[in-house]
């Protein structure tokens, strides 16, 4: 009999608004955003083995991803116990989402070997243990264990179901450069700014014309910190509104890019224009859940 495995879509995010509201004293940045999951998918394929330990293998090989033991897939896979005997795990992380560029490709890694070995070893924890695991590995984690558009408040760790986000089609540019979310955060400047319409939302909750009223003025407070770091996020910001753009922001703590495409010509024409400048681009869609199960072999 083959060794129990199954393989999961983790899900790329978008931040569609993110504003800092204040430094904690346990020295994260208090936070509001607005996420959204898109159709850009790491595969993440886990199997039971006989011999203890986790194993990790990267798909194209050669990708950095740093330090083995500091990887969030293997951390994740620590924290869902073995249901009878010592079993060891082998994990296998197809990377699609480019990496370092605020589109959640690590965490939604993270969140997949959660879902997927809970299912292979216990038979299936509830959302709300999955989410608790979720948030000690980090602040995005536990988003993408439900996917769809979510408020993120605290360290955006604590999530409230927002109304589906209305846009259709995306174009999404990454620059080739890796950024340090510590490092942006620590670069940004906060409290100078009036509040925006997310940090209302932390106790009235969402009006029914929330998108009509606010979708259009959403702002990220790190965005000035990551165009200090890597003026060529601004030229990409720069050229997406001058094709037409009407909004283009920075996703996170960058360096990648989101414009909001009025239909999926205009989506894939700006993204085969940035792949021809030797970028990372392409034309998503959002997605309407979390990472999702799509292969299981027992």
């Amino acid at each position: 009999m083959s060794a129990p495995s199954l393989a999961v879509l983790a899900p790329a995010k978008i931040n569609l608004g993110l504003e800092i509201l204040g430094k904690r004293i346990d020295g994260y940045h208090e936070v509001v955003t607005l996420l959204q999951a898109v159709r850009l998918t790491d595969t993440v394929r886990i199997r039971l083995v006989p011999k203890p330990g986790i194993t990790l293998e990267v798909r194209p090989a050669g990708l950095d991803l740093g330090p083995e033991a500091e990887n969030l897939a293997v951390r994740a896979a620590h924290l869902i116990p073995a249901h009878r005997g010592p079993q060891g795990v082998h994990i296998c992380l197809e990377k699609r989402i480019p990496v370092g560029a605020g589109l959640g490709g690590g965490s939604a890694d993270a969140a997949a070997v959660l879902v997927g070995l809970s299912l292979l070893r216990r038979g299936g924890f509830s959302p709300e243990l999955l989410e608790d695991a979720a948030a000690s590995l980090g602040s995005d984690v536990p988003f993408f264990i439900r996917g769809g558009t979510q408020l993120g408040v605290g360290r955006g760790d604590k999530l409230r179901p927002a109304p589906a986000w209305p846009g259709r089609h995306l174009v999404l540019v990454y620059p080739n450069c890796s950024l340090s979310t510590a490092s942006i955060y620590r670069q940004a400047t906060f409290g100078l700014t009036s509040p925006g319409p997310l940090s209302s939302l932390r106790s009235r909750g969402f009006s029914r014309d929330f998108w009509q009223a606010h979708g259009s003025s959403l702002r990220n407070d790190l965005e000035a910190a990551v165009l200090d770091a890597e003026p060529a996020v601004g030229c990409v910001l720069g050229e997406l509104r001058a094709m037409g753009c009407g909004t283009a922001q920075v996703t996170g703590s960058g360096s990648a890019v989101f414009g909001i495409a009025p239909d999926s010509a205009s989506a894939a024409a700006w993204s085969e224009y940035f792949c021809r400048k030797g970028f990372w681009s392409q034309a998503a869609r959002p997605a309407r859940g979390g990472c999702s199960v799509r292969q299981w072999r027992g």
